[in-house]
C-alpha cells in the first residue's frame, strides 16, 4: 500500500513537468529580435520641375546638390526669360544683329531647363542682343538687373556683353557687363557731354575670366536723384557671391529703361560665341 502511494506521487509529478513545458496553441508567438530596416527610398518625381518660381523659391533638381545647378528664381513683378519656348521672341521687344552675327536657341542651360540662346559676333562691328523696352524710372529706385552667360573662351581684348540703359536728360546713361582678359567688369558709361559735366564713368573687375563658365551675374541698383556723383550704390554679385560694392557714379534716373541681353559689341579680334540664359530685371519706385 504504502509502495502505490508513492508510484502515484510520482505519476502525479511528471504529469506536472509535462503540463507545464507545453505551449498553448492560443499564447502568442515569441517576439523577434529588432531588426534594422533601411528607410524607403524617396519616391521618383511625377512631374517635371518648373524653371521659373515665385519669389525667393528654388527649386533643385532632385538626386543633384541643389547648387550645382542652381534653380532659376523670378521675383514677383520682375521680367524674366529661361529660353525654355521657342515663342521666346514674343516676350521681346526686338532681336537684334548688326555685321556679321547670328542669334539661335541652345540646347544647354545655366540652371535646371534645357534652353538658352547661342550668340555669335565676329569683330567689334556686330552685336548679337535681344532689345527690351521697359518703361520709365523715376528719381529714387532701386531694381536688380541679373543674367546667365558662358563664353567658349576669353576675349582678345574686350567683349561688350549685357547692359541696361536709362534715357536722362544727360543722354543715354548705362550700366555694362564686359568680358576682358582680366576679368568681368562692370562699367559705367555716360556720354561724352555728361562726363564734362555730371558723369565719372567707372570699370571694376567682379571676377575673374574664365572660357567654358556659367557665370550669374546679378546687379542690384539703388539710385538716388543728387545733382553730383554718388547717385546711389551699386552691388555686384557673381555666382551668388557678392563681389563689389560701389557708388553710382553716372546719374541713372528719370528715364526710360531699355535692357539689352547678349552681345552688345563684339571683340575686335576674336570671334565670340557665347551662350546666355535666365535673364532678369526688376525695377522698383521708392
Amino acid at each position: 500500500m504504502q509502495m502505490g502511494m508513492r508510484a502515484l506521487l510520482a505519476i502525479a509529478a511528471a504529469s506536472l513537468v509535462a503540463c507545464t513545458g507545453a505551449v498553448d496553441s492560443t499564447d502568442p508567438a515569441p517576439t523577434p529580435p529588432a531588426v534594422a530596416v533601411p528607410a524607403p527610398a524617396a519616391p521618383a518625381p511625377t512631374s517635371d520641375v518648373d524653371h521659373a518660381h515665385s519669389e525667393d523659391s528654388v527649386i533643385a533638381l532632385p538626386g543633384a546638390p541643389s547648387t550645382d545647378p542652381a534653380g532659376f528664381v523670378c521675383r514677383k513683378g520682375a521680367f524674366c526669360e529661361d529660353f525654355e519656348e521657342r515663342g521666346y521672341g514674343a516676350r521681346w521687344t526686338n532681336e537684334v544683329t548688326t555685321g556679321r552675327a547670328s542669334i539661335e536657341l541652345g540646347s544647354d542651360s545655366a540652371s535646371l531647363g534645357t534652353g538658352s540662346l547661342r550668340l555669335s559676333a565676329h569683330d567689334d562691328s556686330s552685336s548679337a542682343y535681344l532689345f527690351q523696352a521697359k518703361g520709365d524710372v523715376g528719381a529714387d529706385w532701386s531694381g536688380v538687373f541679373g543674367f546667365a552667360f558662358r563664353a567658349d573662351e576669353v576675349p582678345s581684348k574686350n567683349l561688350g556683353l549685357s547692359e541696361l540703359t536709362v534715357k536722362t536728360e544727360d543722354g543715354p546713361i548705362t550700366l555694362r557687363i564686359s568680358m576682358r582678359p582680366e576679368g568681368l567688369v562692370l562699367e559705367q558709361l555716360g556720354t561724352a557731354d555728361c562726363l564734362r559735366d555730371r558723369c565719372a564713368a567707372s570699370s571694376k573687375v567682379i571676377a575673374p575670366s574664365k572660357p567654358n563658365h556659367w557665370y550669374r551675374v546679378k546687379i542690384n541698383m539703388s539710385v538716388t536723384p543728387n545733382q553730383a556723383p554718388p547717385y546711389g550704390r551699386l552691388e555686384a554679385s557673381v555666382d551668388d557671391t557678392t563681389s563689389v560694392i560701389t557708388e553710382l557714379t553716372v546719374p541713372f534716373y528719370n528715364g526710360a529703361v531699355f535692357m539689352s541681353a547678349g552681345i552688345t559689341k563684339g571683340d575686335p579680334v576674336r570671334r565670340a560665341d557665347i551662350d546666355l540664359d535666365d535673364v532678369s530685371l526688376l525695377l522698383r519706385p521708392r
